[in-house]
């Protein structure tokens, strides 16, 4: 008889998101206190840029927390990726001599002409952005006192619009690095993540990780949901056997890209 295989379910954990919980360190610091210094931006906008993984997204939270306590109303800030943004039409009120955009799955739901201009983030920005609708959305907040918090694997100047116009006026948006992470931050990552999951891990086998691994924020992602995964399928601690069995999948490069 065939040994039954045991199943693990995906229930997709969300990281803790709040401020006392995000790991500065060398490579961020600068990108948090960008975030942290709004509403006192030199420039209307922001442009976060790294690695998958590095953190971006939760710093975007950071600043929706923020942009929250300091509005005089309730006011949510949502974070919209590039891709869902489309250029629909765009009219002139001849009477007010006012241009109104209309876009697809904008973060209000309705004319953001009727809503007000408030904080917008807009993630995974690149060239395949539709670039009009772009174009549009960053001179109305640009003109009008709105801020938008851009976040992107690549630098601005190094995303090829297909627009030159739009292109120019991203070049001028400062941007700020979150860089390959130090020592100190993957060894704090690693425990958050795990922290995360509610896994307990011995400091020895942190430091077996740390010594050993792939030094990307990606990879550590990776590796705790695999080394997570096979301990739960052989019903053991993740100890320093089950973090190199973990190491030895993902290095294989046929499994570990399906684990995140």
């Amino acid at each position: 008889m065939k040994k039954a295989e045991q199943n693990i379910f995906d229930f997709s954990l969300k990281p803790y998101m709040g401020s006392d919980n995000f790991v500065v360190s060398n490579c961020n610091e600068a990108a948090f206190k960008a975030v942290e210094n709004w509403p006192n931006w030199l420039y209307f906008a922001l442009c976060l840029y790294g690695p998958k993984g590095c953190g971006k997204s939760h710093l975007a939270t950071l600043f929706a927390h923020k942009v929250m306590m300091l509005a005089s109303k309730p006011f949510a800030v949502k974070v919209i990726k590039s891709e869902r943004i489309k250029h629909k039409k765009i009219k002139i009120n001849q009477g007010k001599n006012e241009m109104k955009l209309l876009l697809l799955n904008n973060p209000w739901g309705r004319n953001i002409y009727n809503e007000g201009i408030g904080p917008y983030c807009l993630e995974n920005l690149n060239e395949n952005v539709d670039n009009e609708a772009l174009f549009h959305l960053y001179n109305y907040y640009r003109d009008n006192g709105g801020n938008i918090l851009f976040l992107t694997e690549r630098a601005p100047s190094h995303i090829r619009f297909k627009l030159p116009d739009l292109a120019s006026r991203m070049r001028a948006v400062p941007a700020v690095a979150i860089n390959a992470p130090d020592d100190e931050m993957l060894r704090v990552l690693l425990f958050k993540l795990f922290d995360d999951r509610q896994v307990k891990v011995a400091p020895e086998v942190l430091e077996y990780a740390l010594n050993n691994m792939t030094r990307s924020f990606e990879y550590a992602q990776k590796l705790v949901t695999e080394a997570d995964r096979i301990s739960l399928i052989k019903k053991t601690p993740v100890n320093i056997a089950v973090i190199r069995e973990a190491m030895e999948l993902l290095d294989d490069n046929k499994q570990g890209d399906f684990f995140l």
